[in-house]
């Protein structure tokens, strides 16, 4: 086989695999599920396969080979069955009376970026939220002190659950400018995190704001040299499963 034959059978070898596995990881808990881990990693890999490709599939298009239709098939389930990642708007979008506005924060105890003093960045994680001006915030890994409990009152309706009523450690909050007529917690068995909710009286209608933190992957780049693929493996699908439990309550 000559040099060149090789290389492209190469090349739509790996184009073939990236589409059907992009094919895959959409109608995966889409259309069909499984208990096989593979699957539930893949779907964590999905932006990458979309990215390998619309690029593959472009460089193929330009080379005139007819294998483009394989990603640009990929790509069109990909749209129509999960849709954009993100989606870009100027700054001549108007607000509408009736919009809510709400913000999620996963504030990591207020402890911001590691190795960092921490009532510096408290203050700069509290103030980046009142900057924002939200109407809801749900917060995630809160912890309790006073610079933010006093910067924190321009929300005067709130609820936080803790697990013991002996510590100020308060794993999930929601803030709110609306008055809450009800709260509750879904209460995750076997496991330190959780699900909230809060009834806000919104107008005359009665809104449902749920605060959800799945059970955590502990996963970190580190992890890829230090640890056993097969160990890692197992351990997030153990994961995964978890939280595909705690998405089912």
């Amino acid at each position: 086989m000559k040099r060149s034959s090789l290389v492209s059978f190469i090349v739509r070898g790996a184009l073939i695999l990236l589409s059907l596995l992009l094919i895959a990881a959409c109608l995966y808990g889409t259309v069909w599920d499984t208990d096989i881990v593979f699957f539930d990693l893949l779907a964590l890999v999905l932006p990458f396969l979309v990215i390998a490709n619309l690029f593959l599939g472009i460089t193929a298009l330009l080379f005139r080979s007819r294998v483009f239709l394989l990603p640009a098939a990929s790509l069109l389930i990909w749209y129509f069955s999960l849709g954009p990642f993100f989606v870009i708007s100027g700054n001549t979008a108007k607000k509408l009376d009736d919009n809510i506005s709400v913000l999620t924060f996963n504030l990591r105890g207020l402890k911001g970026v590691y190795n960092r003093p921490r009532k510096e960045e408290t203050l700069k994680i509290i103030n980046f939220v009142l900057d924002q001006n939200t109407e809801i915030v749900c917060f995630q890994e809160i912890a309790s002190n006073r610079v933010a409990r006093e910067k924190i009152k321009a929300y005067p309706h709130k609820f936080k659950y803790t697990y013991s009523r002996t510590t100020r450690y308060s794993p999930l909050a929601i803030y709110s400018k609306y008055p809450m007529l009800s709260t509750g917690s879904l209460d995750f068995p076997n496991t330190n995190n959780n699900a909230i909710y809060a009834d806000l009286l919104i107008q005359e209608d009665t809104l449902r704001v749920y605060n959800v933190h799945l059970q955590s992957l502990r996963f970190r780049p580190g992890s890829i040299k230090r640890e056993n693929p097969i160990r890692m493996s197992n351990r997030l699908g153990k994961t995964i499963r978890q939280q595909k439990a705690q998405v089912e309550i």
